[in-house]
């Protein structure tokens, strides 16, 4: 395994360590009192839903860079890759997630500028998931349908500013345009563009909205069974 994985593999054992540190300190005999009634199924049962989630997203991840064309990262290394990603997980948005595409540049030499978009459609193909479970499970709490269809709309922006030629071209040839480092950054912005107009097309992102609507359902009842097993039951369609 690549020296540079091996390290980024540390860091996130070490942050799960130091995150169950933190809840053993922060308290313990709360959460032991509240586990006290826990049903554990339920909690082996949502873990598995949970790790399924994740295996979709692996599958996400894969696919983007086959329709990049990025060959000859193993699979097992390109696992590590991705889960590089969860490190800077929190930013706003999950931005930080564009680590994985640096962590990529570091490992195989695969330019960080033709991976990098990928970010921007998991995350759209992410919201438009969320968007479709919401609607479909709006009659379970009010208000839903409303968020659903403010949500719409926004990606329907969204996806017009990615795919309209014209903002993008636009920009391109600004950076080209000026002087400095901005210049030297136009290359690199335009094969963003160009990848970011490939895992966007409406065809690309068929398949992994489909696979982020499995996965979040699977979220979705993992939060059920969950609070299931500490006995709150609530509905499923409020749930997912």
């Amino acid at each position: 395994m690549n020296r540079f994985l091996r390290r980024v593999l540390f860091a996130l054992l070490l942050g799960v360590l130091i995150y169950g540190a933190f809840v053993v300190y922060s308290g313990i005999s709360t959460v032991r009192a509240s586990l006290g009634g826990f049903h554990w199924w339920t909690f082996a049962a949502a873990l598995g839903l949970a790790t399924f989630n994740y295996v979709l997203r692996f599958a996400k991840w894969e696919y983007y860079l086959a329709r990049l064309e990025v060959r000859g990262v193993p699979k097992f290394e390109s696992f590590l890759v991705f889960l590089s990603g969860f490190v800077l997980t929190v930013t706003p948005g999950k931005v930080g997630e564009v680590f994985k595409s640096a962590v990529l540049a570091e490992t195989h030499g695969v330019p960080m500028p033709r991976t990098a978009p990928i970010v921007i459609a998991e995350r759209l193909t992410d919201v438009i998931a969320v968007i479709l479970l919401i609607a479909l499970g709006s009659v379970g709490f009010q208000g839903g349908l409303k968020w659903a269809v403010a949500g719409t709309v926004l990606v329907s922006i969204g996806l017009v500013l990615i795919l309209w030629p014209a903002p993008m071209n636009w920009l391109v040839r600004k950076a080209e345009s000026s002087s400095g480092r901005l210049n030297r950054l136009a290359p690199k912005l335009r094969e963003s563009v160009n990848s970011l107009r490939i895992v966007a097309s409406p065809g690309a992102l068929l398949i992994p909205t489909l696979l982020s609507i499995v996965g979040w359902g699977c979220e979705g009842l993992a939060l059920w069974l969950l609070l299931k097993g500490f006995g709150f039951p609530v509905p499923v369609s409020l749930a997912v």
